[in-house]
């Protein structure tokens, strides 16, 4: 019984920009469309931009091209035959998005110093990324997007703020002002079935949009030696995210609306639910967690 092997295919072609120039240094990323193998990423360094790729097994590939400034090509689709050859590919780099825009209060006061971030994930999985941090009138620019369709978050001083559906094209700048909301506060006491205080219990808020609203840990004491500081940062974002020896946890500044609360303790099931939280207020919440489940609590008062 012979066994025959598919003899390696090969796809070859060259990177463009947009005026028909070629690019002389890319990279290339080449991905099986389904199964198989993981991406492949290589460089282009080539005066007419040639690339050539070879060894592959026959199937469905994705090649695509991008560059340091974010310029990046589509993915095209090249199916490989067993010892087929598949040239001519023309990769166009197209240059990236810019988002530019304002951090602002409630009340359209400038945010200083508030750190910026954009993410996105197409359908191909890959995500585009880009982070900036507003200056002394609020502004920013995030530079460096890939076409999509972007998530711009703000955040500063343990609280968030969040606009969505920010359409980023080609070579476009799109604008994108992010408002702080007014923010409220929740008091959470976990119980076990006896009605014991769990301590240590970590308590997570997720706000609008799946987003983790930060902790504010409380800062560390200039006395502290350097050598304990590391250790001081970790303790004091360790107690602004567990229950005390009480079972209690204060958690402030967070956006008003609904908001998801998960509640890990060891020994327990997952205790979770939604709450709305006022502007200016302090919700406080129950859990009561179990073994077999986490028992639903409702706000008991707003103060």
């Amino acid at each position: 019984m012979s066994l025959t092997l598919p003899a390696p295919g090969e796809i070859s072609g060259r990177v463009l920009q947009p005026d028909g120039q070629p690019v002389t240094s890319c990279s290339l990323r080449l991905s099986p469309v389904s199964g198989g193998a993981g991406s492949v990423f290589t460089r282009v360094r080539d005066p007419d931009g040639n690339f050539s790729l070879s060894g592959l097994s026959p199937g469905e590939y994705r090649v695509s091209a991008s560059s340091p400034d974010g310029s990046n090509s589509p993915g095209t689709v090249v199916l490989v035959a067993s010892g087929g050859r598949v040239p001519g590919i023309v990769l166009t780099l197209m240059p990236p998005g810019v988002v530019t825009g304002r951090v602002l209060s409630e009340t359209g006061r400038p945010i200083v110093g508030a750190q910026v971030h954009a993410s996105t994930t197409s359908r191909a999985g890959s995500s585009g990324r880009g982070s900036a941090r507003s200056d002394r009138d609020g502004g920013f620019e995030l530079k460096g997007l890939r076409p999509g369709t972007y998530r711009i978050q703000a955040s500063k001083d343990g609280m968030i703020a969040l606009t969505e559906g920010i359409v980023v094209l080609s070579g476009v700048v799109a604008t994108a002002d992010i408002r702080f909301r007014p923010t409220g506060g929740i008091l959470v006491t976990v119980f076990d079935e006896s009605g014991v205080p769990i301590p240590g219990a970590s308590v997570h808020v997720r706000s609008t949009g799946g987003i983790f609203v930060p902790v504010r840990p409380a800062p560390i004491r200039e006395s502290v030696p350097p050598t304990e500081r590391a250790g001081a940062a970790r303790d004091s974002r360790r107690k602004a995210t567990q229950t005390n020896e009480d079972g209690v946890i204060h958690r402030d500044g967070i956006p008003e609306g609904e908001v998801t609360l998960s509640v890990y303790a060891r020994g327990f099931e997952l205790g979770r639910q939604n709450i709305m939280v006022s502007a200016g207020r302090t919700m406080d919440v129950q859990f009561v967690l179990r073994a077999g489940a986490a028992k639903p609590a409702v706000p008991r008062k707003v103060r």
